[in-house]
């Protein structure tokens, strides 16, 4: 069987599962979910997707059938940034995300000591550090 002959099997397959799961999943988008799907994705996107089965398929499957398989790393927001228990690690996304953004400014600030700060490549790298992380 060829490449594009098993991913149509495999599409096939998880779009008449999806459909089994719950009715919604298999009613055409409405205008307005079409809309807001433009909006995020661009203009027409949602031609690609005739419903929330399809949705599931192309962008949460891949997520889905990783974070699944996944062993040791466990998303929760019952701690307060990490910890490890039982030979894996329960982590806030939230809390990891601030130490995350604490240690990063340290960091530019210790580089920022020692190097010139007029130096034109690091007033454009503050500027788009700065648009990023605000």
């Amino acid at each position: 069987m060829k490449r594009e002959e098993r991913e149509k099997v495999q599409r096939e397959g998880f779009l008449k599962a999806c459909s089994k799961l719950h009715q919604k999943l298999s009613r055409p988008l409405s205008l307005e979910q079409k809309e807001a799907f433009d909006e995020l994705w661009g203009e027409n996107k949602h031609d690609e997707i005739v419903n929330v089965s399809a949705l599931i398929y192309k962008l949460g499957r891949n997520t889905m059938a990783h974070g699944y398989q996944s062993r040791g790393v466990y998303l929760t927001e019952g701690i307060e940034d990490f910890e490890m228990a039982s030979g894996a690690l329960n982590l806030n996304p939230f809390g990891f995300w601030s130490l995350y953004l604490h240690a990063y400014d340290r960091l530019w600030e210790e580089f920022l000591k020692i190097h010139d700060l007029n130096h034109p490549y690091l007033k454009s790298m503050r500027l788009y550090r700065d648009s990023l992380l605000n």
